[in-house]
């Protein structure tokens, strides 16, 4: 009997000190803490649209088309190509269904892709020594004749300068294709190689200018999965998706970078973020607007 009386005392003893040490329950519910998302942006996927502006107007579509031009960068920094922008848009809907941008190489490239010019050691020997200029590092023609118009270098600083006589003015060659004029007669002299003219200004050597897609600018260098052509097309996407409802750059804030370094238009993210996005809005709006004013071309297929 007192051994029953002993463990009844111990047990009591043991809860007592077990609720004097336990917290009091609290009458408010502990909220959950969340987790903050910790996964990364997703990378963008570039829906690469194969339009075929020949089997549109076959199949019965009404198009007009206007052809501009422009040069890359209009930033002043890195003019390495002649931009020929052709945009094709349905007469019915008045949208946009199919851009087209020939980018031609310079002679002389101010960054990006080289210029044509720029002559390995076969060109450099057939002109011979009178005939090549030497500028930094690189060695170019003296002088070279393009689509009926002979051009001559002159040395500037680790660059040359080609100059032409237009109309009985010197005119540079840069100077020149900033022009609508320049610009068309330009990429009309694509379809021939250029003549380089040796000491006594005959042909001893040609080059075929090319285009940025001819050499795949900015695909095996390009600092993104996205690529130069991936950018192209997210610009040319954004166009087929929501239209030229945007003022141009710089004149208006319609086209700016996030802080994504991703160009928006409009408020809406083109997943672009080609430094020179910009120029390439720019020239499809200025040939729609053409359109719209009834100066474009109505297209019919071949």
């Amino acid at each position: 009997m007192k051994n029953k009386q002993s463990l009844a005392l111990l047990i009591a003893g043991l809860l007592m000190t077990a609720c004097s040490t336990s917290p009091a329950a609290s009458s408010t519910p502990t909220p959950e803490i969340t987790p903050e998302p910790t996964a990364s942006a997703e990378p963008t996927v570039v829906d690469y649209r194969n339009i075929d502006v020949q089997q549109l107007a076959k199949e019965g579509m009404k198009l007009t088309s206007a052809t501009v031009y422009g040069v890359y960068n209009q930033e002043g920094d890195s003019v390495d190509s002649s931009i020929q922008t052709t945009v094709y848009v349905n007469d019915e809907t008045k949208e946009v269904v199919f851009i087209d941008f020939v980018e031609a190489l310079l002679p002389i490239s101010a960054g990006g892709a080289d210029g044509w010019a720029i002559l390995d050691d076969e060109k450099a020997g057939a002109l011979g020594d009178e005939a090549v200029i030497t500028a930094g590092e690189k060695r170019y023609p003296a002088a070279f004749e393009l689509n009926g118009l002979t051009w001559t270098a002159a040395a500037s600083a680790d660059s040359v300068v080609y100059t032409t006589e237009i109309e009985g003015e010197d005119i540079e060659f840069m100077s020149y294709i900033a022009t609508q004029e320049g610009r068309a007669w330009y990429h009309e002299s694509l379809a021939k190689p250029a003549q380089l003219l040796d000491s006594e200004g005959k042909p001893a050597a040609e080059i075929q200018i090319g285009t940025k897609a001819s050499i795949e600018h900015g695909v095996g260098f390009w600092p993104s999965p996205i690529t130069f052509p991936g950018n192209i097309e997210l610009i040319k996407n954004y166009v087929y998706d929501h239209g030229v409802n945007y003022g141009t750059y710089p004149e208006t804030s319609d086209i700016a970078k996030n802080d994504a370094g991703e160009w928006a238009v409009a408020d809406v993210t083109t997943g672009a973020t080609l430094a020179g996005a910009p120029n390439y809005f720019n020239l499809i709006k200025q040939a729609y607007e053409l359109i719209e004013s009834g100066q474009g071309t109505p297209f019919t297929a071949e």
